[in-house]
């Protein structure tokens, strides 16, 4: 049995069954999120719209949005079926230690980080209102896993049907459409309640792993139909901001076509994640030894990435406002070397003694 087979914070020691596709899965799922940021200067930009750079940041923008979905597939998947013993003991014992701690740790560094790097000040007043909302800079989908697995004794006991995940993904997507459209920026959840939106993921993942018999070609064409639709709203989305119509652009500049909770979002990332757990391919053995490592650390360039990201904008001149007019390879020569130096930062800080603990690893030492 691999010792990466491990998802990032299992309940119990061993895996009985290491299913290598979901490695392949969470290193593809960030390497997406990597992506998204990356390329975010160039694709949200309106004055680039429509020329090559745009169309490649705006189809790598749309293709990667599957990211966060796929953890929470992947977490679903792998901590659903399992009924460990003690499992109130094991389930706080991950919340406090893998899970608590980094999040705290890093919501630390990230406001530190933040007023750093912007010149904005946080007060505690500030920083209590980010916290209880949940919307931490990117460590939100740390407190969605927070909530999901406070529950996950829970969850467990659930029998998950298509009723039950249709209902689940319909509530996500009309909560969705009242924090953004009515709500705008008004945050409807808070620490808490960040993870109800998200639920039908978590409990999607052991589904489609069972699921048999889809014909593939209609998973393809559900798949290929909701990505032209990402591309296609993005571009109107677009257009429309460039002559100053707003309604489908919120607050922070986020496109509401391309979040994790918009139907074809939602289509994209189911359909693909099947697609790959249900598909027969062999990767050669450097390819499988890289997606197990990436897989491996993909919690810490998670948390890392970000600060890489500033810190080359910074002090390498990446920042695109710097004078670069080759975007295409602006963003490709970028993501290369953004992934690269969250990889080996991971790397590193895992290999050191409580250190490791900062980073969602088990053993401290």
């Amino acid at each position: 049995m691999d010792p990466h087979s491990r998802p990032l914070f299992c309940l119990k020691k061993t895996i009985i069954n290491y299913n290598f596709k979901l490695d392949l899965i969470r290193a593809l799922a960030i390497m997406g999120v990597v992506a998204i940021h990356v390329w975010y200067p160039v694709y949200s930009r309106p004055d680039f719209l429509g020329g090559l750079s745009w169309w490649l940041a705006y189809v790598i923008n749309s293709v990667s949005r599957v990211a966060v979905p796929w953890f929470l597939l992947v977490s679903g998947a792998l901590l659903l079926p399992r009924h460990p013993r003690q499992e109130i003991k094991d389930v706080a014992n991950r919340l406090i230690k893998r899970l608590g701690l980094p999040l705290v740790f890093w919501s630390i560094v990230y406001f530190w980080w933040d007023s750093f790097y912007t010149g904005q000040l946080h007060t505690l007043l500030n920083m209590m209102s980010v916290l209880t909302s949940g919307s931490i800079f990117h460590l939100y989908f740390l407190v969605i896993l927070f909530g999901l697995y406070l529950f996950l004794p829970a969850w467990r006991r659930l029998k998950i049907s298509r009723t039950l995940l249709l209902v689940s993904f319909l509530l996500g997507i009309l909560l969705y459409i009242l924090q953004f459209f009515v709500f705008r920026e008004r945050t409807i959840f808070n620490f808490l309640t960040l993870w109800v939106p998200y639920l039908g993921y978590f409990l999607a993942g052991p589904y489609l792993m069972g699921l048999k018999n889809v014909s593939r070609g209609w998973v393809w064409s559900c798949w290929a139909i909701a990505v032209g639709l990402t591309l296609i709203s993005g571009y109107i989305n677009l257009a429309l901001l460039n002559r100053g119509i707003a309604t489908f652009w919120g607050i922070g500049g986020t496109d509401y076509f391309t979040h994790w909770l918009t139907p074809n979002v939602i289509i994209m990332s189911l359909t693909g994640f099947y697609w790959i757990i249900h598909c027969q391919f062999n990767l050669s053995g450097y390819l499988t030894r890289a997606v197990k490592s990436i897989a491996r650390v993909s919690f810490g360039i998670y948390l890392v990435h970000p600060m890489v990201i500033n810190l080359a904008d910074k002090y390498l001149g990446l920042y695109l406002d710097y004078g670069h007019t080759r975007l295409w390879w602006y963003g490709s020569y970028k993501y290369v070397l953004v992934f690269l130096l969250s990889y080996l930062v991971t790397v590193i800080m895992i290999k050191l003694p409580l250190v490791k603990a900062l980073m969602g690893e088990k053993k401290w030492y």
